[in-house]
């Protein structure tokens, strides 16, 4: 799973830029959305949300975009802990 489908479902997930999260409580909240809306309802909630509220919406992804793009290589040197649960989630969800 890229950098771009991690960030969707962080762009749709419950977390705010103002927390400040980090890489723990990302991870958390990308299985999360992948769990509840699987990857390709992550996107079509972030295509929703840039129908809705295109001004709000841009600068969400860029937030989104930056913070997976960021904690990318922790979940690479983790042993790769992040990408095998992701990947998991997005088999399962394509398995439904």
């Amino acid at each position: 799973m890229g950098t771009n489908e991690r960030a969707q479902a962080l762009f749709v997930s419950y977390l705010q830029p103002s927390q400040q999260p980090g890489p723990d409580q990302v991870a958390v909240a990308i299985e999360d959305s992948l769990r509840r809306w699987g990857p390709f309802g992550c996107a079509a909630a972030a295509a929703a949300e840039y129908g809705e509220h295109p001004d709000t919406a841009a600068v969400r992804m860029r937030w989104a975009l930056a913070v997976s793009a960021r904690f990318e290589p922790l979940a690479a040197s983790n042993g790769g802990w992040l990408h095998r649960r992701q990947e998991n989630l997005v088999a399962a969800s394509r398995a439904r």
